[in-house]
C-alpha cells in the first residue's frame, strides 16, 4: 500500500509480485493524492451582524501528511455549528476548490450573538470529516446613518465638487457606534435638475458613490452634480442626496448648485 509521501510530487510505490518462482518488480505506478483532512487557515473573526467577514473565512483540503492537495476536485460547504444568536448565514454556502483552497467571501450572518461558529463540510468522493471553526461574535448591526457634515445648505457650482464632502456616522438601534466596514452608496434624491423643459435628463452624481466605512465612519471625497439648478427658471431648486445601506438610508438637507 501507499504511504504519505513527503513532497508534492507523485507518489511511488513498489509492488513485489512473485507468480511461479518468478519475481518482478513494478515501479513508478502513481497514486492520486487522497484528501483525509479540511484545515481552517484564515478564521472568521468578530464582525458586524449582516456584513461580510472583513477578512473572508478560507479553509485548505491536505492529505494526511498535512501538505495541500492542490489537484482536488471537489466543493466545500459552509453552515453554523454553534447558533449563538439564532442567526441566518447567507451567502455562497458551497465554494468550489481553487489550488486545494476554499474561500468564503460573501457570507453574512444576520442575528447578533456571541459564541457562534462555522463547520465546514468536504463535498466530494473522499469520506473526510468536518472541521469546526474558533468561536467568533456577531455585533449589533447598522441601524441608522447619521450624517455629521455635507452640501445640506450649500451652494456649489455645477460639476465641481462640494466644498463640504459628505461625512457618515452608521450607529446602532440605541445610537451606539458601529464598528462597521460596510459600503454605502450615495445618489440624488431630489432632482430638480429633471425639471428642465429643455433637457430633463443626463444629471449627474460625479465622483466616488460607492464608499466603504472605515470603523464605522464614511468619507466622500469628491463628490459632484453636473446640472445647475439656480438660475433655469425652476420652481424648485433644492437637490438632496441620499446614502443607502440594504434597505434602509438617510438624506441630506437640500442644496443649491450655480451654473
Amino acid at each position: 500500500a501507499g504511504q504519505c509521501g513527503s513532497s508534492d510530487s507523485d507518489r511511488l510505490i513498489t509492488l513485489n509480485v512473485s507468480t511461479l518462482g518468478l519475481n518482478e518488480t513494478l515501479q513508478g505506478v502513481q497514486l492520486e493524492k487522497r484528501v483525509t483532512q479540511i484545515a481552517v487557515v484564515d478564521q472568521p473573526t468578530a464582525v458586524v451582524a449582516r456584513e461580510t467577514f472583513i477578512t473572508a473565512p478560507r479553509v485548505s483540503v491536505l492529505e494526511c501528511n498535512g501538505n495541500i492537495v492542490s489537484s482536488a476536485v471537489a466543493r466545500i460547504a459552509v453552515a453554523i455549528k454553534a447558533n449563538a444568536g439564532g442567526g441566518k448565514l447567507s451567502g455562497t454556502l458551497s465554494v468550489p476548490l481553487d489550488g486545494g483552497v476554499a474561500s468564503f467571501g460573501d457570507i453574512t450572518i444576520d442575528l447578533q450573538g456571541s459564541g457562534y461558529t462555522l463547520e465546514f463540510s468536504y463535498v466530494g468522493n473522499a469520506q473526510v470529516s468536518p472541521v469546526v471553526s474558533q468561536a467568533f461574535s456577531i455585533e449589533a448591526p447598522v441601524s441608522r446613518i447619521d450624517i455629521v457634515s455635507g452640501p445640506g445648505g450649500t451652494t456649489t457650482v455645477a460639476s465641481q465638487p462640494f466644498a463640504s464632502q459628505p461625512v457618515l456616522h452608521l450607529k446602532s438601534i440605541d445610537g451606539s457606534d458601529v464598528d462597521s466596514s460596510a459600503l454605502i452608496t450615495a445618489s440624488i434624491l431630489q432632482n430638480p435638475g429633471m425639471l428642465q423643459a429643455h433637457d430633463p435628463d443626463n444629471v449627474l452624481l460625479m465622483g466616488t458613490k460607492i464608499v466603504r466605512a472605515v470603523r464605522g465612519t464614511v468619507t466622500f471625497t469628491d463628490l459632484a452634480i453636473s446640472k445647475a439648478s439656480v438660475g433655469q427658471g425652476l420652481a424648485q431648486e433644492g437637490y438632496s442626496l441620499y446614502f443607502l445601506l440594504n434597505d434602509f438610508g438617510s438624506e441630506t438637507a437640500t442644496f443649491t448648485i450655480t451654473p
